[in-house]
């Protein structure tokens, strides 16, 4: 399996006390504020699971944003794999208003990845994302509530270009995120990437996160191979704003 930019990865997003998400997306970083994510992740083929032969491609991450002001967010996104590593630095500009429910952002920035017996291979980002922040809604009878306090949806895109050569690694994800109580969230997103010389993957990847406070909290996730993969794995994810 190849080593992935951590930042679509996952990434699925994370919420605390607002119904936005505090990872990856559109929305900007207040002035002076720091976000960090650190990740662990496994995963295996569903053919492997079955023959009984585990040894899961095993994955380390870890994300950051630095909020910058005047809608501006710098990003650092490290992914280490057994095989290959990826590191890409940005500058993702927001155009909306912080409080604004619908978000559109942009970024651009540099990185380089790196494989086993291999020269670096140099990269350039380039990213659009657009994000939208909804209220709580309620249904159900007394004894079979339903519903949820808000939540968040967002579209992310990037290209992540080999100037020497021309490839490109296209990864795209929607995410649906719920807040179902003061401290529990759930997130489910889609996310389809495309590497030279390799199919189109498309793969699950829902999450349960829960809020120690206001700046700490852990996600648990799962990862499912729909088209072009039989990958399926578990993550676990410790996330910390300053």
């Amino acid at each position: 399996m190849r080593c992935r930019a951590a930042t679509i990865a996952g990434a699925t997003c994370l919420a605390l006390a607002s119904p936005l998400p505090l990872a990856a997306g559109p929305w900007s970083r207040e002035d002076g504020t720091v976000f960090l994510s650190f990740s662990l992740s496994g995963e295996e083929t569903q053919t492997n699971l079955m023959l009984g032969q585990v040894e899961p491609d095993r994955f380390a991450s870890l994300y950051a944003e630095y909020g910058l002001g005047h809608g501006l967010t710098a990003g650092l996104d490290i992914g280490y794999g057994e095989v290959s590593q990826m590191a890409v630095g940005y500058l993702r500009y927001t155009f909306t208003a912080p409080d604004a429910r619908l978000q559109l952002a942009v970024d651009a920035g540099l990185g380089g990845r790196w494989q086993d017996g291999a020269d670096t291979i140099g990269l350039a980002r380039l990213g659009a994302s657009v994000g939208y922040g909804f209220g709580e809604w309620s249904a159900g009878v007394d004894w079979l509530p339903l519903g949820h306090d808000g939540g968040w949806m967002t579209l992310e895109a990037v290209t992540l270009t080999d100037p020497e050569t021309g490839d490109v690694i296209w990864q795209t994800e929607g995410t649906l995120g719920l807040h179902m109580g003061a401290r529990v969230r759930v997130a489910f997103a889609l996310k389809a990437e495309e590497w030279p010389d390799a199919e189109l993957t498309v793969t699950a990847r829902p999450s349960v996160i829960y809020s120690f406070s206001d700046r700490t909290a852990v996600q648990l996730g799962a990862v499912a191979g729909l088209e072009g993969s039989e990958a399926v794995g578990l993550s676990l994810s410790l996330w910390q704003q300053f």
